[in-house]
């Protein structure tokens, strides 16, 4: 093969602050500045998180976006019912389309900015929908918010979500329970987390998942991952296989003869190795051991540098078929497996 590049990545795990903010929190004020406040009536138990992009508002505008829906349960722990402000904390990009409800009721909110804390204006304010909620003495009271984030994605196709569990430290005491699924759309290569213990539900489903019990979040969830296109362009520039979006762009010219120049640059067994590129990357079980072992032997730190393990490009998936494989990684497995 020929002379290696090696690619280091622009920005390392959890570098880059992204504006994504969505949750709700309690506020105090002073002089109606609002700042994030400290409940210590109104306790949080119950968290359900369910977070995935909005293929539809996708369509529609073009841009990526994550949907964030959050069920939460509070609860009144003194003798005497406690009126309280709340902020839902956005995007102010996205701001018209947060929304909440209490007792199933959706509630009219009001844009704010709202600080850290009252006296530190070093840290700029966070975005939010402010409202005023009534909550009944000792009763489980349940609230939902819906709101949208953005995620950010770097030159070399890294996707970085940043989503701040830890403002639930601002409710008193631990939740009880707290569960979160993140849905990723797109297989992930090279996955990391700033949350260990989750549980992975492998292609189709490509969907992370928490269940935890008693605990207080302190800091944000950071995810980072790459959809198997990035990588793939990635690895084949670093292993010198056909390049996979001229060869996709010399497809959908039909120029036949095009093609076959360019594909002419390779030998048989660089072709045969780049062809199984699409299938390692979505976990497809090789019959060949040795094919398993040579996969599953490459770091993803070959192609982006990174300061942790962040494992290797083939994380096998015995559920995925030949048949599972779609859309512009087939055209690039079947035009290089037919072509050797």
């Amino acid at each position: 093969m020929k002379t290696f590049f090696f690619y280091l990545c622009l920005f390392g795990f959890f570098a880059i602050q992204t504006n994504i903010n969505a949750f709700v929190l309690p506020l105090s004020s002073i002089d109606e500045t609002f700042f994030s406040g400290q409940s210590e009536e109104i306790t949080l138990v119950g968290v359900d998180l369910q977070v995935e992009r909005d293929l539809e508002r996708e369509a529609l505008t073009g841009d990526v976006v994550w949907k964030l829906e959050a069920e939460l349960i509070f609860q009144n722990i003194t003798p005497q019912s406690q009126t309280l402000d709340l902020a839902i904390v956005d995007e102010e990009a996205l701001t018209e389309l947060t929304k909440f409800w209490f007792q199933g009721q959706l509630i009219n909110t009001e844009p704010i900015n709202v600080r850290y804390d009252a006296f530190n204006e070093d840290v700029p304010p966070y975005h939010a929908q402010h409202v005023s909620i009534t909550f009944p003495s000792g009763e489980l009271q349940r609230v939902r918010a819906v709101t949208y984030i953005t995620p950010h994605t770097d030159l070399l196709g890294q996707i970085f979500l940043r989503l701040p569990i830890g403002l639930f430290s601002f409710w008193e005491g631990n939740i009880q329970h707290t569960f979160m699924n993140v849905a990723l759309f797109d297989r992930p290569i090279g996955l990391q987390s700033s949350l260990s213990g989750f549980t992975f539900y492998d292609n189709p489903e490509n969907i992370l998942s928490w269940f935890i019990i008693d605990w207080q979040p302190q800091q944000p969830l950071e995810i980072a991952y790459m959809q198997p296109w990035s990588i793939m362009t990635l690895i084949a520039q670093r292993e010198s296989c056909p390049d996979p979006t001229t060869l996709i762009m010399h497809i959908t010219s039909g120029d036949t003869q095009a093609l076959q120049v360019f594909l002419s640059e390779y030998d048989r067994n660089t072709l045969q190795f780049c062809s199984t590129l699409p299938l390692a990357l979505y976990g497809y079980r090789f019959q060949s051991d040795s094919v398993r072992t040579q996969f599953a032997a490459i770091p993803f730190s070959r192609y982006i540098a990174s300061e942790s393990d962040r494992g290797s490009i083939y994380r096998e998936n015995a559920s995925f078929q030949r048949d599972d494989l779609v859309g512009i990684e087939a055209i690039y497995h079947r035009t290089l497996d037919q072509t050797r």
